[in-house]
């Protein structure tokens, strides 16, 4: 599964051809929503590449960890991030995560075991590592998301005050 909005930096068509380029059964659901150019190019090019029985536009929602505990992977596909909040996310609900290696906060979260599952910039490298979670998904432990809980955070807001 992916969630974002839709937007170029999303990089949608990196995550298109990526999944394509898998021979995973399952289908992948994207979450978000966008200007209406941008959902009509998601759309074509999941018409282009031949996935419309695989490729599940399931529109923006407000509380998406019901649906993210049920994946079997999420993506990020991104060119960049700030704090990817749905890898978080995904390692609170237990569910593997793939990302690109984009600048931004996606290499604070993925390290140690799960660095295996940062891809390339490109939509061969992603697929690798998206096949590589499905199939061999990393064991998720308590401590890839110690570092984002309520008490570190607020310590780390309480030492910037004084």
């Amino acid at each position: 599964m992916h969630v974002g909005r839709f937007h170029s930096v999303k990089r949608h068509d990196r995550l298109l051809e990526a999944y394509s380029l898998t021979d995973i059964a399952a289908k992948l659901i994207i979450l978000g929503k966008g200007d209406s150019r941008a959902e009509e190019s998601i759309k074509r090019k999941i018409t282009e590449l031949g996935l419309t029985d695989r490729v599940i536009l399931a529109g923006f929602h407000s509380n998406p960890l019901p649906i993210i505990r049920g994946a079997k992977v999420t993506i990020i596909s991104s060119d960049s991030e700030g704090l990817p909040t749905v890898l978080i996310e995904s390692l609170i609900c237990n569910t593997p995560i793939v990302s690109t290696n984009c600048p931004g906060g996606v290499s604070e979260i993925m390290v140690g075991n799960l660095s295996y599952y940062l891809s390339d910039m490109n939509a061969k490298s992603l697929a690798e590592k998206i096949s590589l979670a499905y199939n061999n998904p990393p064991v998720i432990e308590d401590n890839m998301i110690e570092k984002f809980s309520y008490d570190k955070i607020l310590n780390q807001y309480i030492s910037l005050i004084k």
